[in-house]
């Protein structure tokens, strides 16, 4: 990426902006985004994978967050949306747009934060794994998996990459996860199922915990509804379910703060593959 500053020089984001001509647009930014935002800390270069609009990297930019930006995509068509709004906000000359693969558009570079949302679980983390050398010299990944959270929280252990804070936003009726990760030996560490599905209680924010509380409330809500039509079936994997989503149900209550003796499964190699496939709350008869 071309270099338009003196080492140890960022720019003035306030005075940046007075600098600027009037009627420049700015997006209007979701409260997901803005979760996003929060997370982000400051940098020189801020890399923002399957980038869509650019909001992030234009909002980034534009506050002082990040000196620089790459807009990365594979698609042209999001790539064309990205440069229309970057132009429009003023800000060519700060954000580059990338088309690429995953990672592989980094090229060169190596971002201070890795932003990476809007995709499923599954997905991210094919794009991190594939990328992984990439990952070596940026101390900080923020992430938005759309589904597969569980999964993909124990992705993240079994990688070395440590969930320093997690936060969950309710935008039009659905839950929205976000995790600001680093790199750390946490390979192997064990876990509590309960962690592993809702995140764990330390890192979240006070101001995010309402919000995980009402997700668990729904996750419980569901849990015993799908018991409650399963106790008439007495084959041997409706007992299966029922005994797996009993031992959910005990974890949802024990995260709520309602359980009694129960303390959470603790989740190591041998258990987690036991429940891997069992993950996922489904409507079932």
């Amino acid at each position: 990426m071309s270099e338009t500053l003196r080492p140890g020089q960022h720019y003035d984001s306030e005075n940046d902006a007075q600098d600027r001509p009037s009627g420049m647009k700015r997006p209007v930014l979701s409260k997901r985004l803005e979760r996003i935002l929060s997370m982000i800390r400051p940098g020189a270069l801020l890399a923002d994978i399957g980038t869509d609009h650019a909001y992030v990297p234009i909002a980034a930019v534009d506050r002082g967050l990040c000196d620089m930006a790459l807009a990365c995509d594979i698609i042209p068509g999001p790539l064309e949306r990205a440069r229309a709004n970057i132009e429009a906000a003023g800000l060519a000359d700060r954000i580059e747009i990338r088309q690429g693969d995953g990672l592989e558009a980094l090229g060169e570079d190596c971002p201070d934060c890795i932003v990476i949302a809007g995709m499923g679980g599954s997905l991210m983390g094919r794009i991190l794994r594939e990328g992984w050398e990439r990952l070596e010299n940026s101390p900080q990944l923020v992430l938005s998996p759309q589904s597969e959270w569980m999964e993909f929280r124990r992705f993240l252990i079994d990688h070395d990459w440590m969930i320093c804070r997690e936060a969950m936003v309710e935008e039009d009726g659905k839950y929205y996860l976000i995790l600001d990760c680093e790199n750390g030996p946490v390979a192997g560490t064990e876990v509590k199922y309960a962690e592993l599905r809702y995140g764990a209680h330390a890192v979240y924010d006070p101001g995010d915990l309402p919000v995980r509380r009402e997700y668990i409330q729904k996750d419980l809500q569901t849990a015993r509804s799908i018991l409650s039509r399963l106790k008439r079936n007495y084959s041997p994997a409706a007992a299966a379910r029922r005994e797996a989503l009993e031992e959910l149900i005990g974890d949802a209550l024990w995260e709520l703060g309602e359980g009694d003796i129960y303390e959470g499964r603790t989740i190591n190699e041998r258990s987690y593959s036991r429940f891997r496939g069992r993950l996922t709350l489904k409507e079932e008869s």
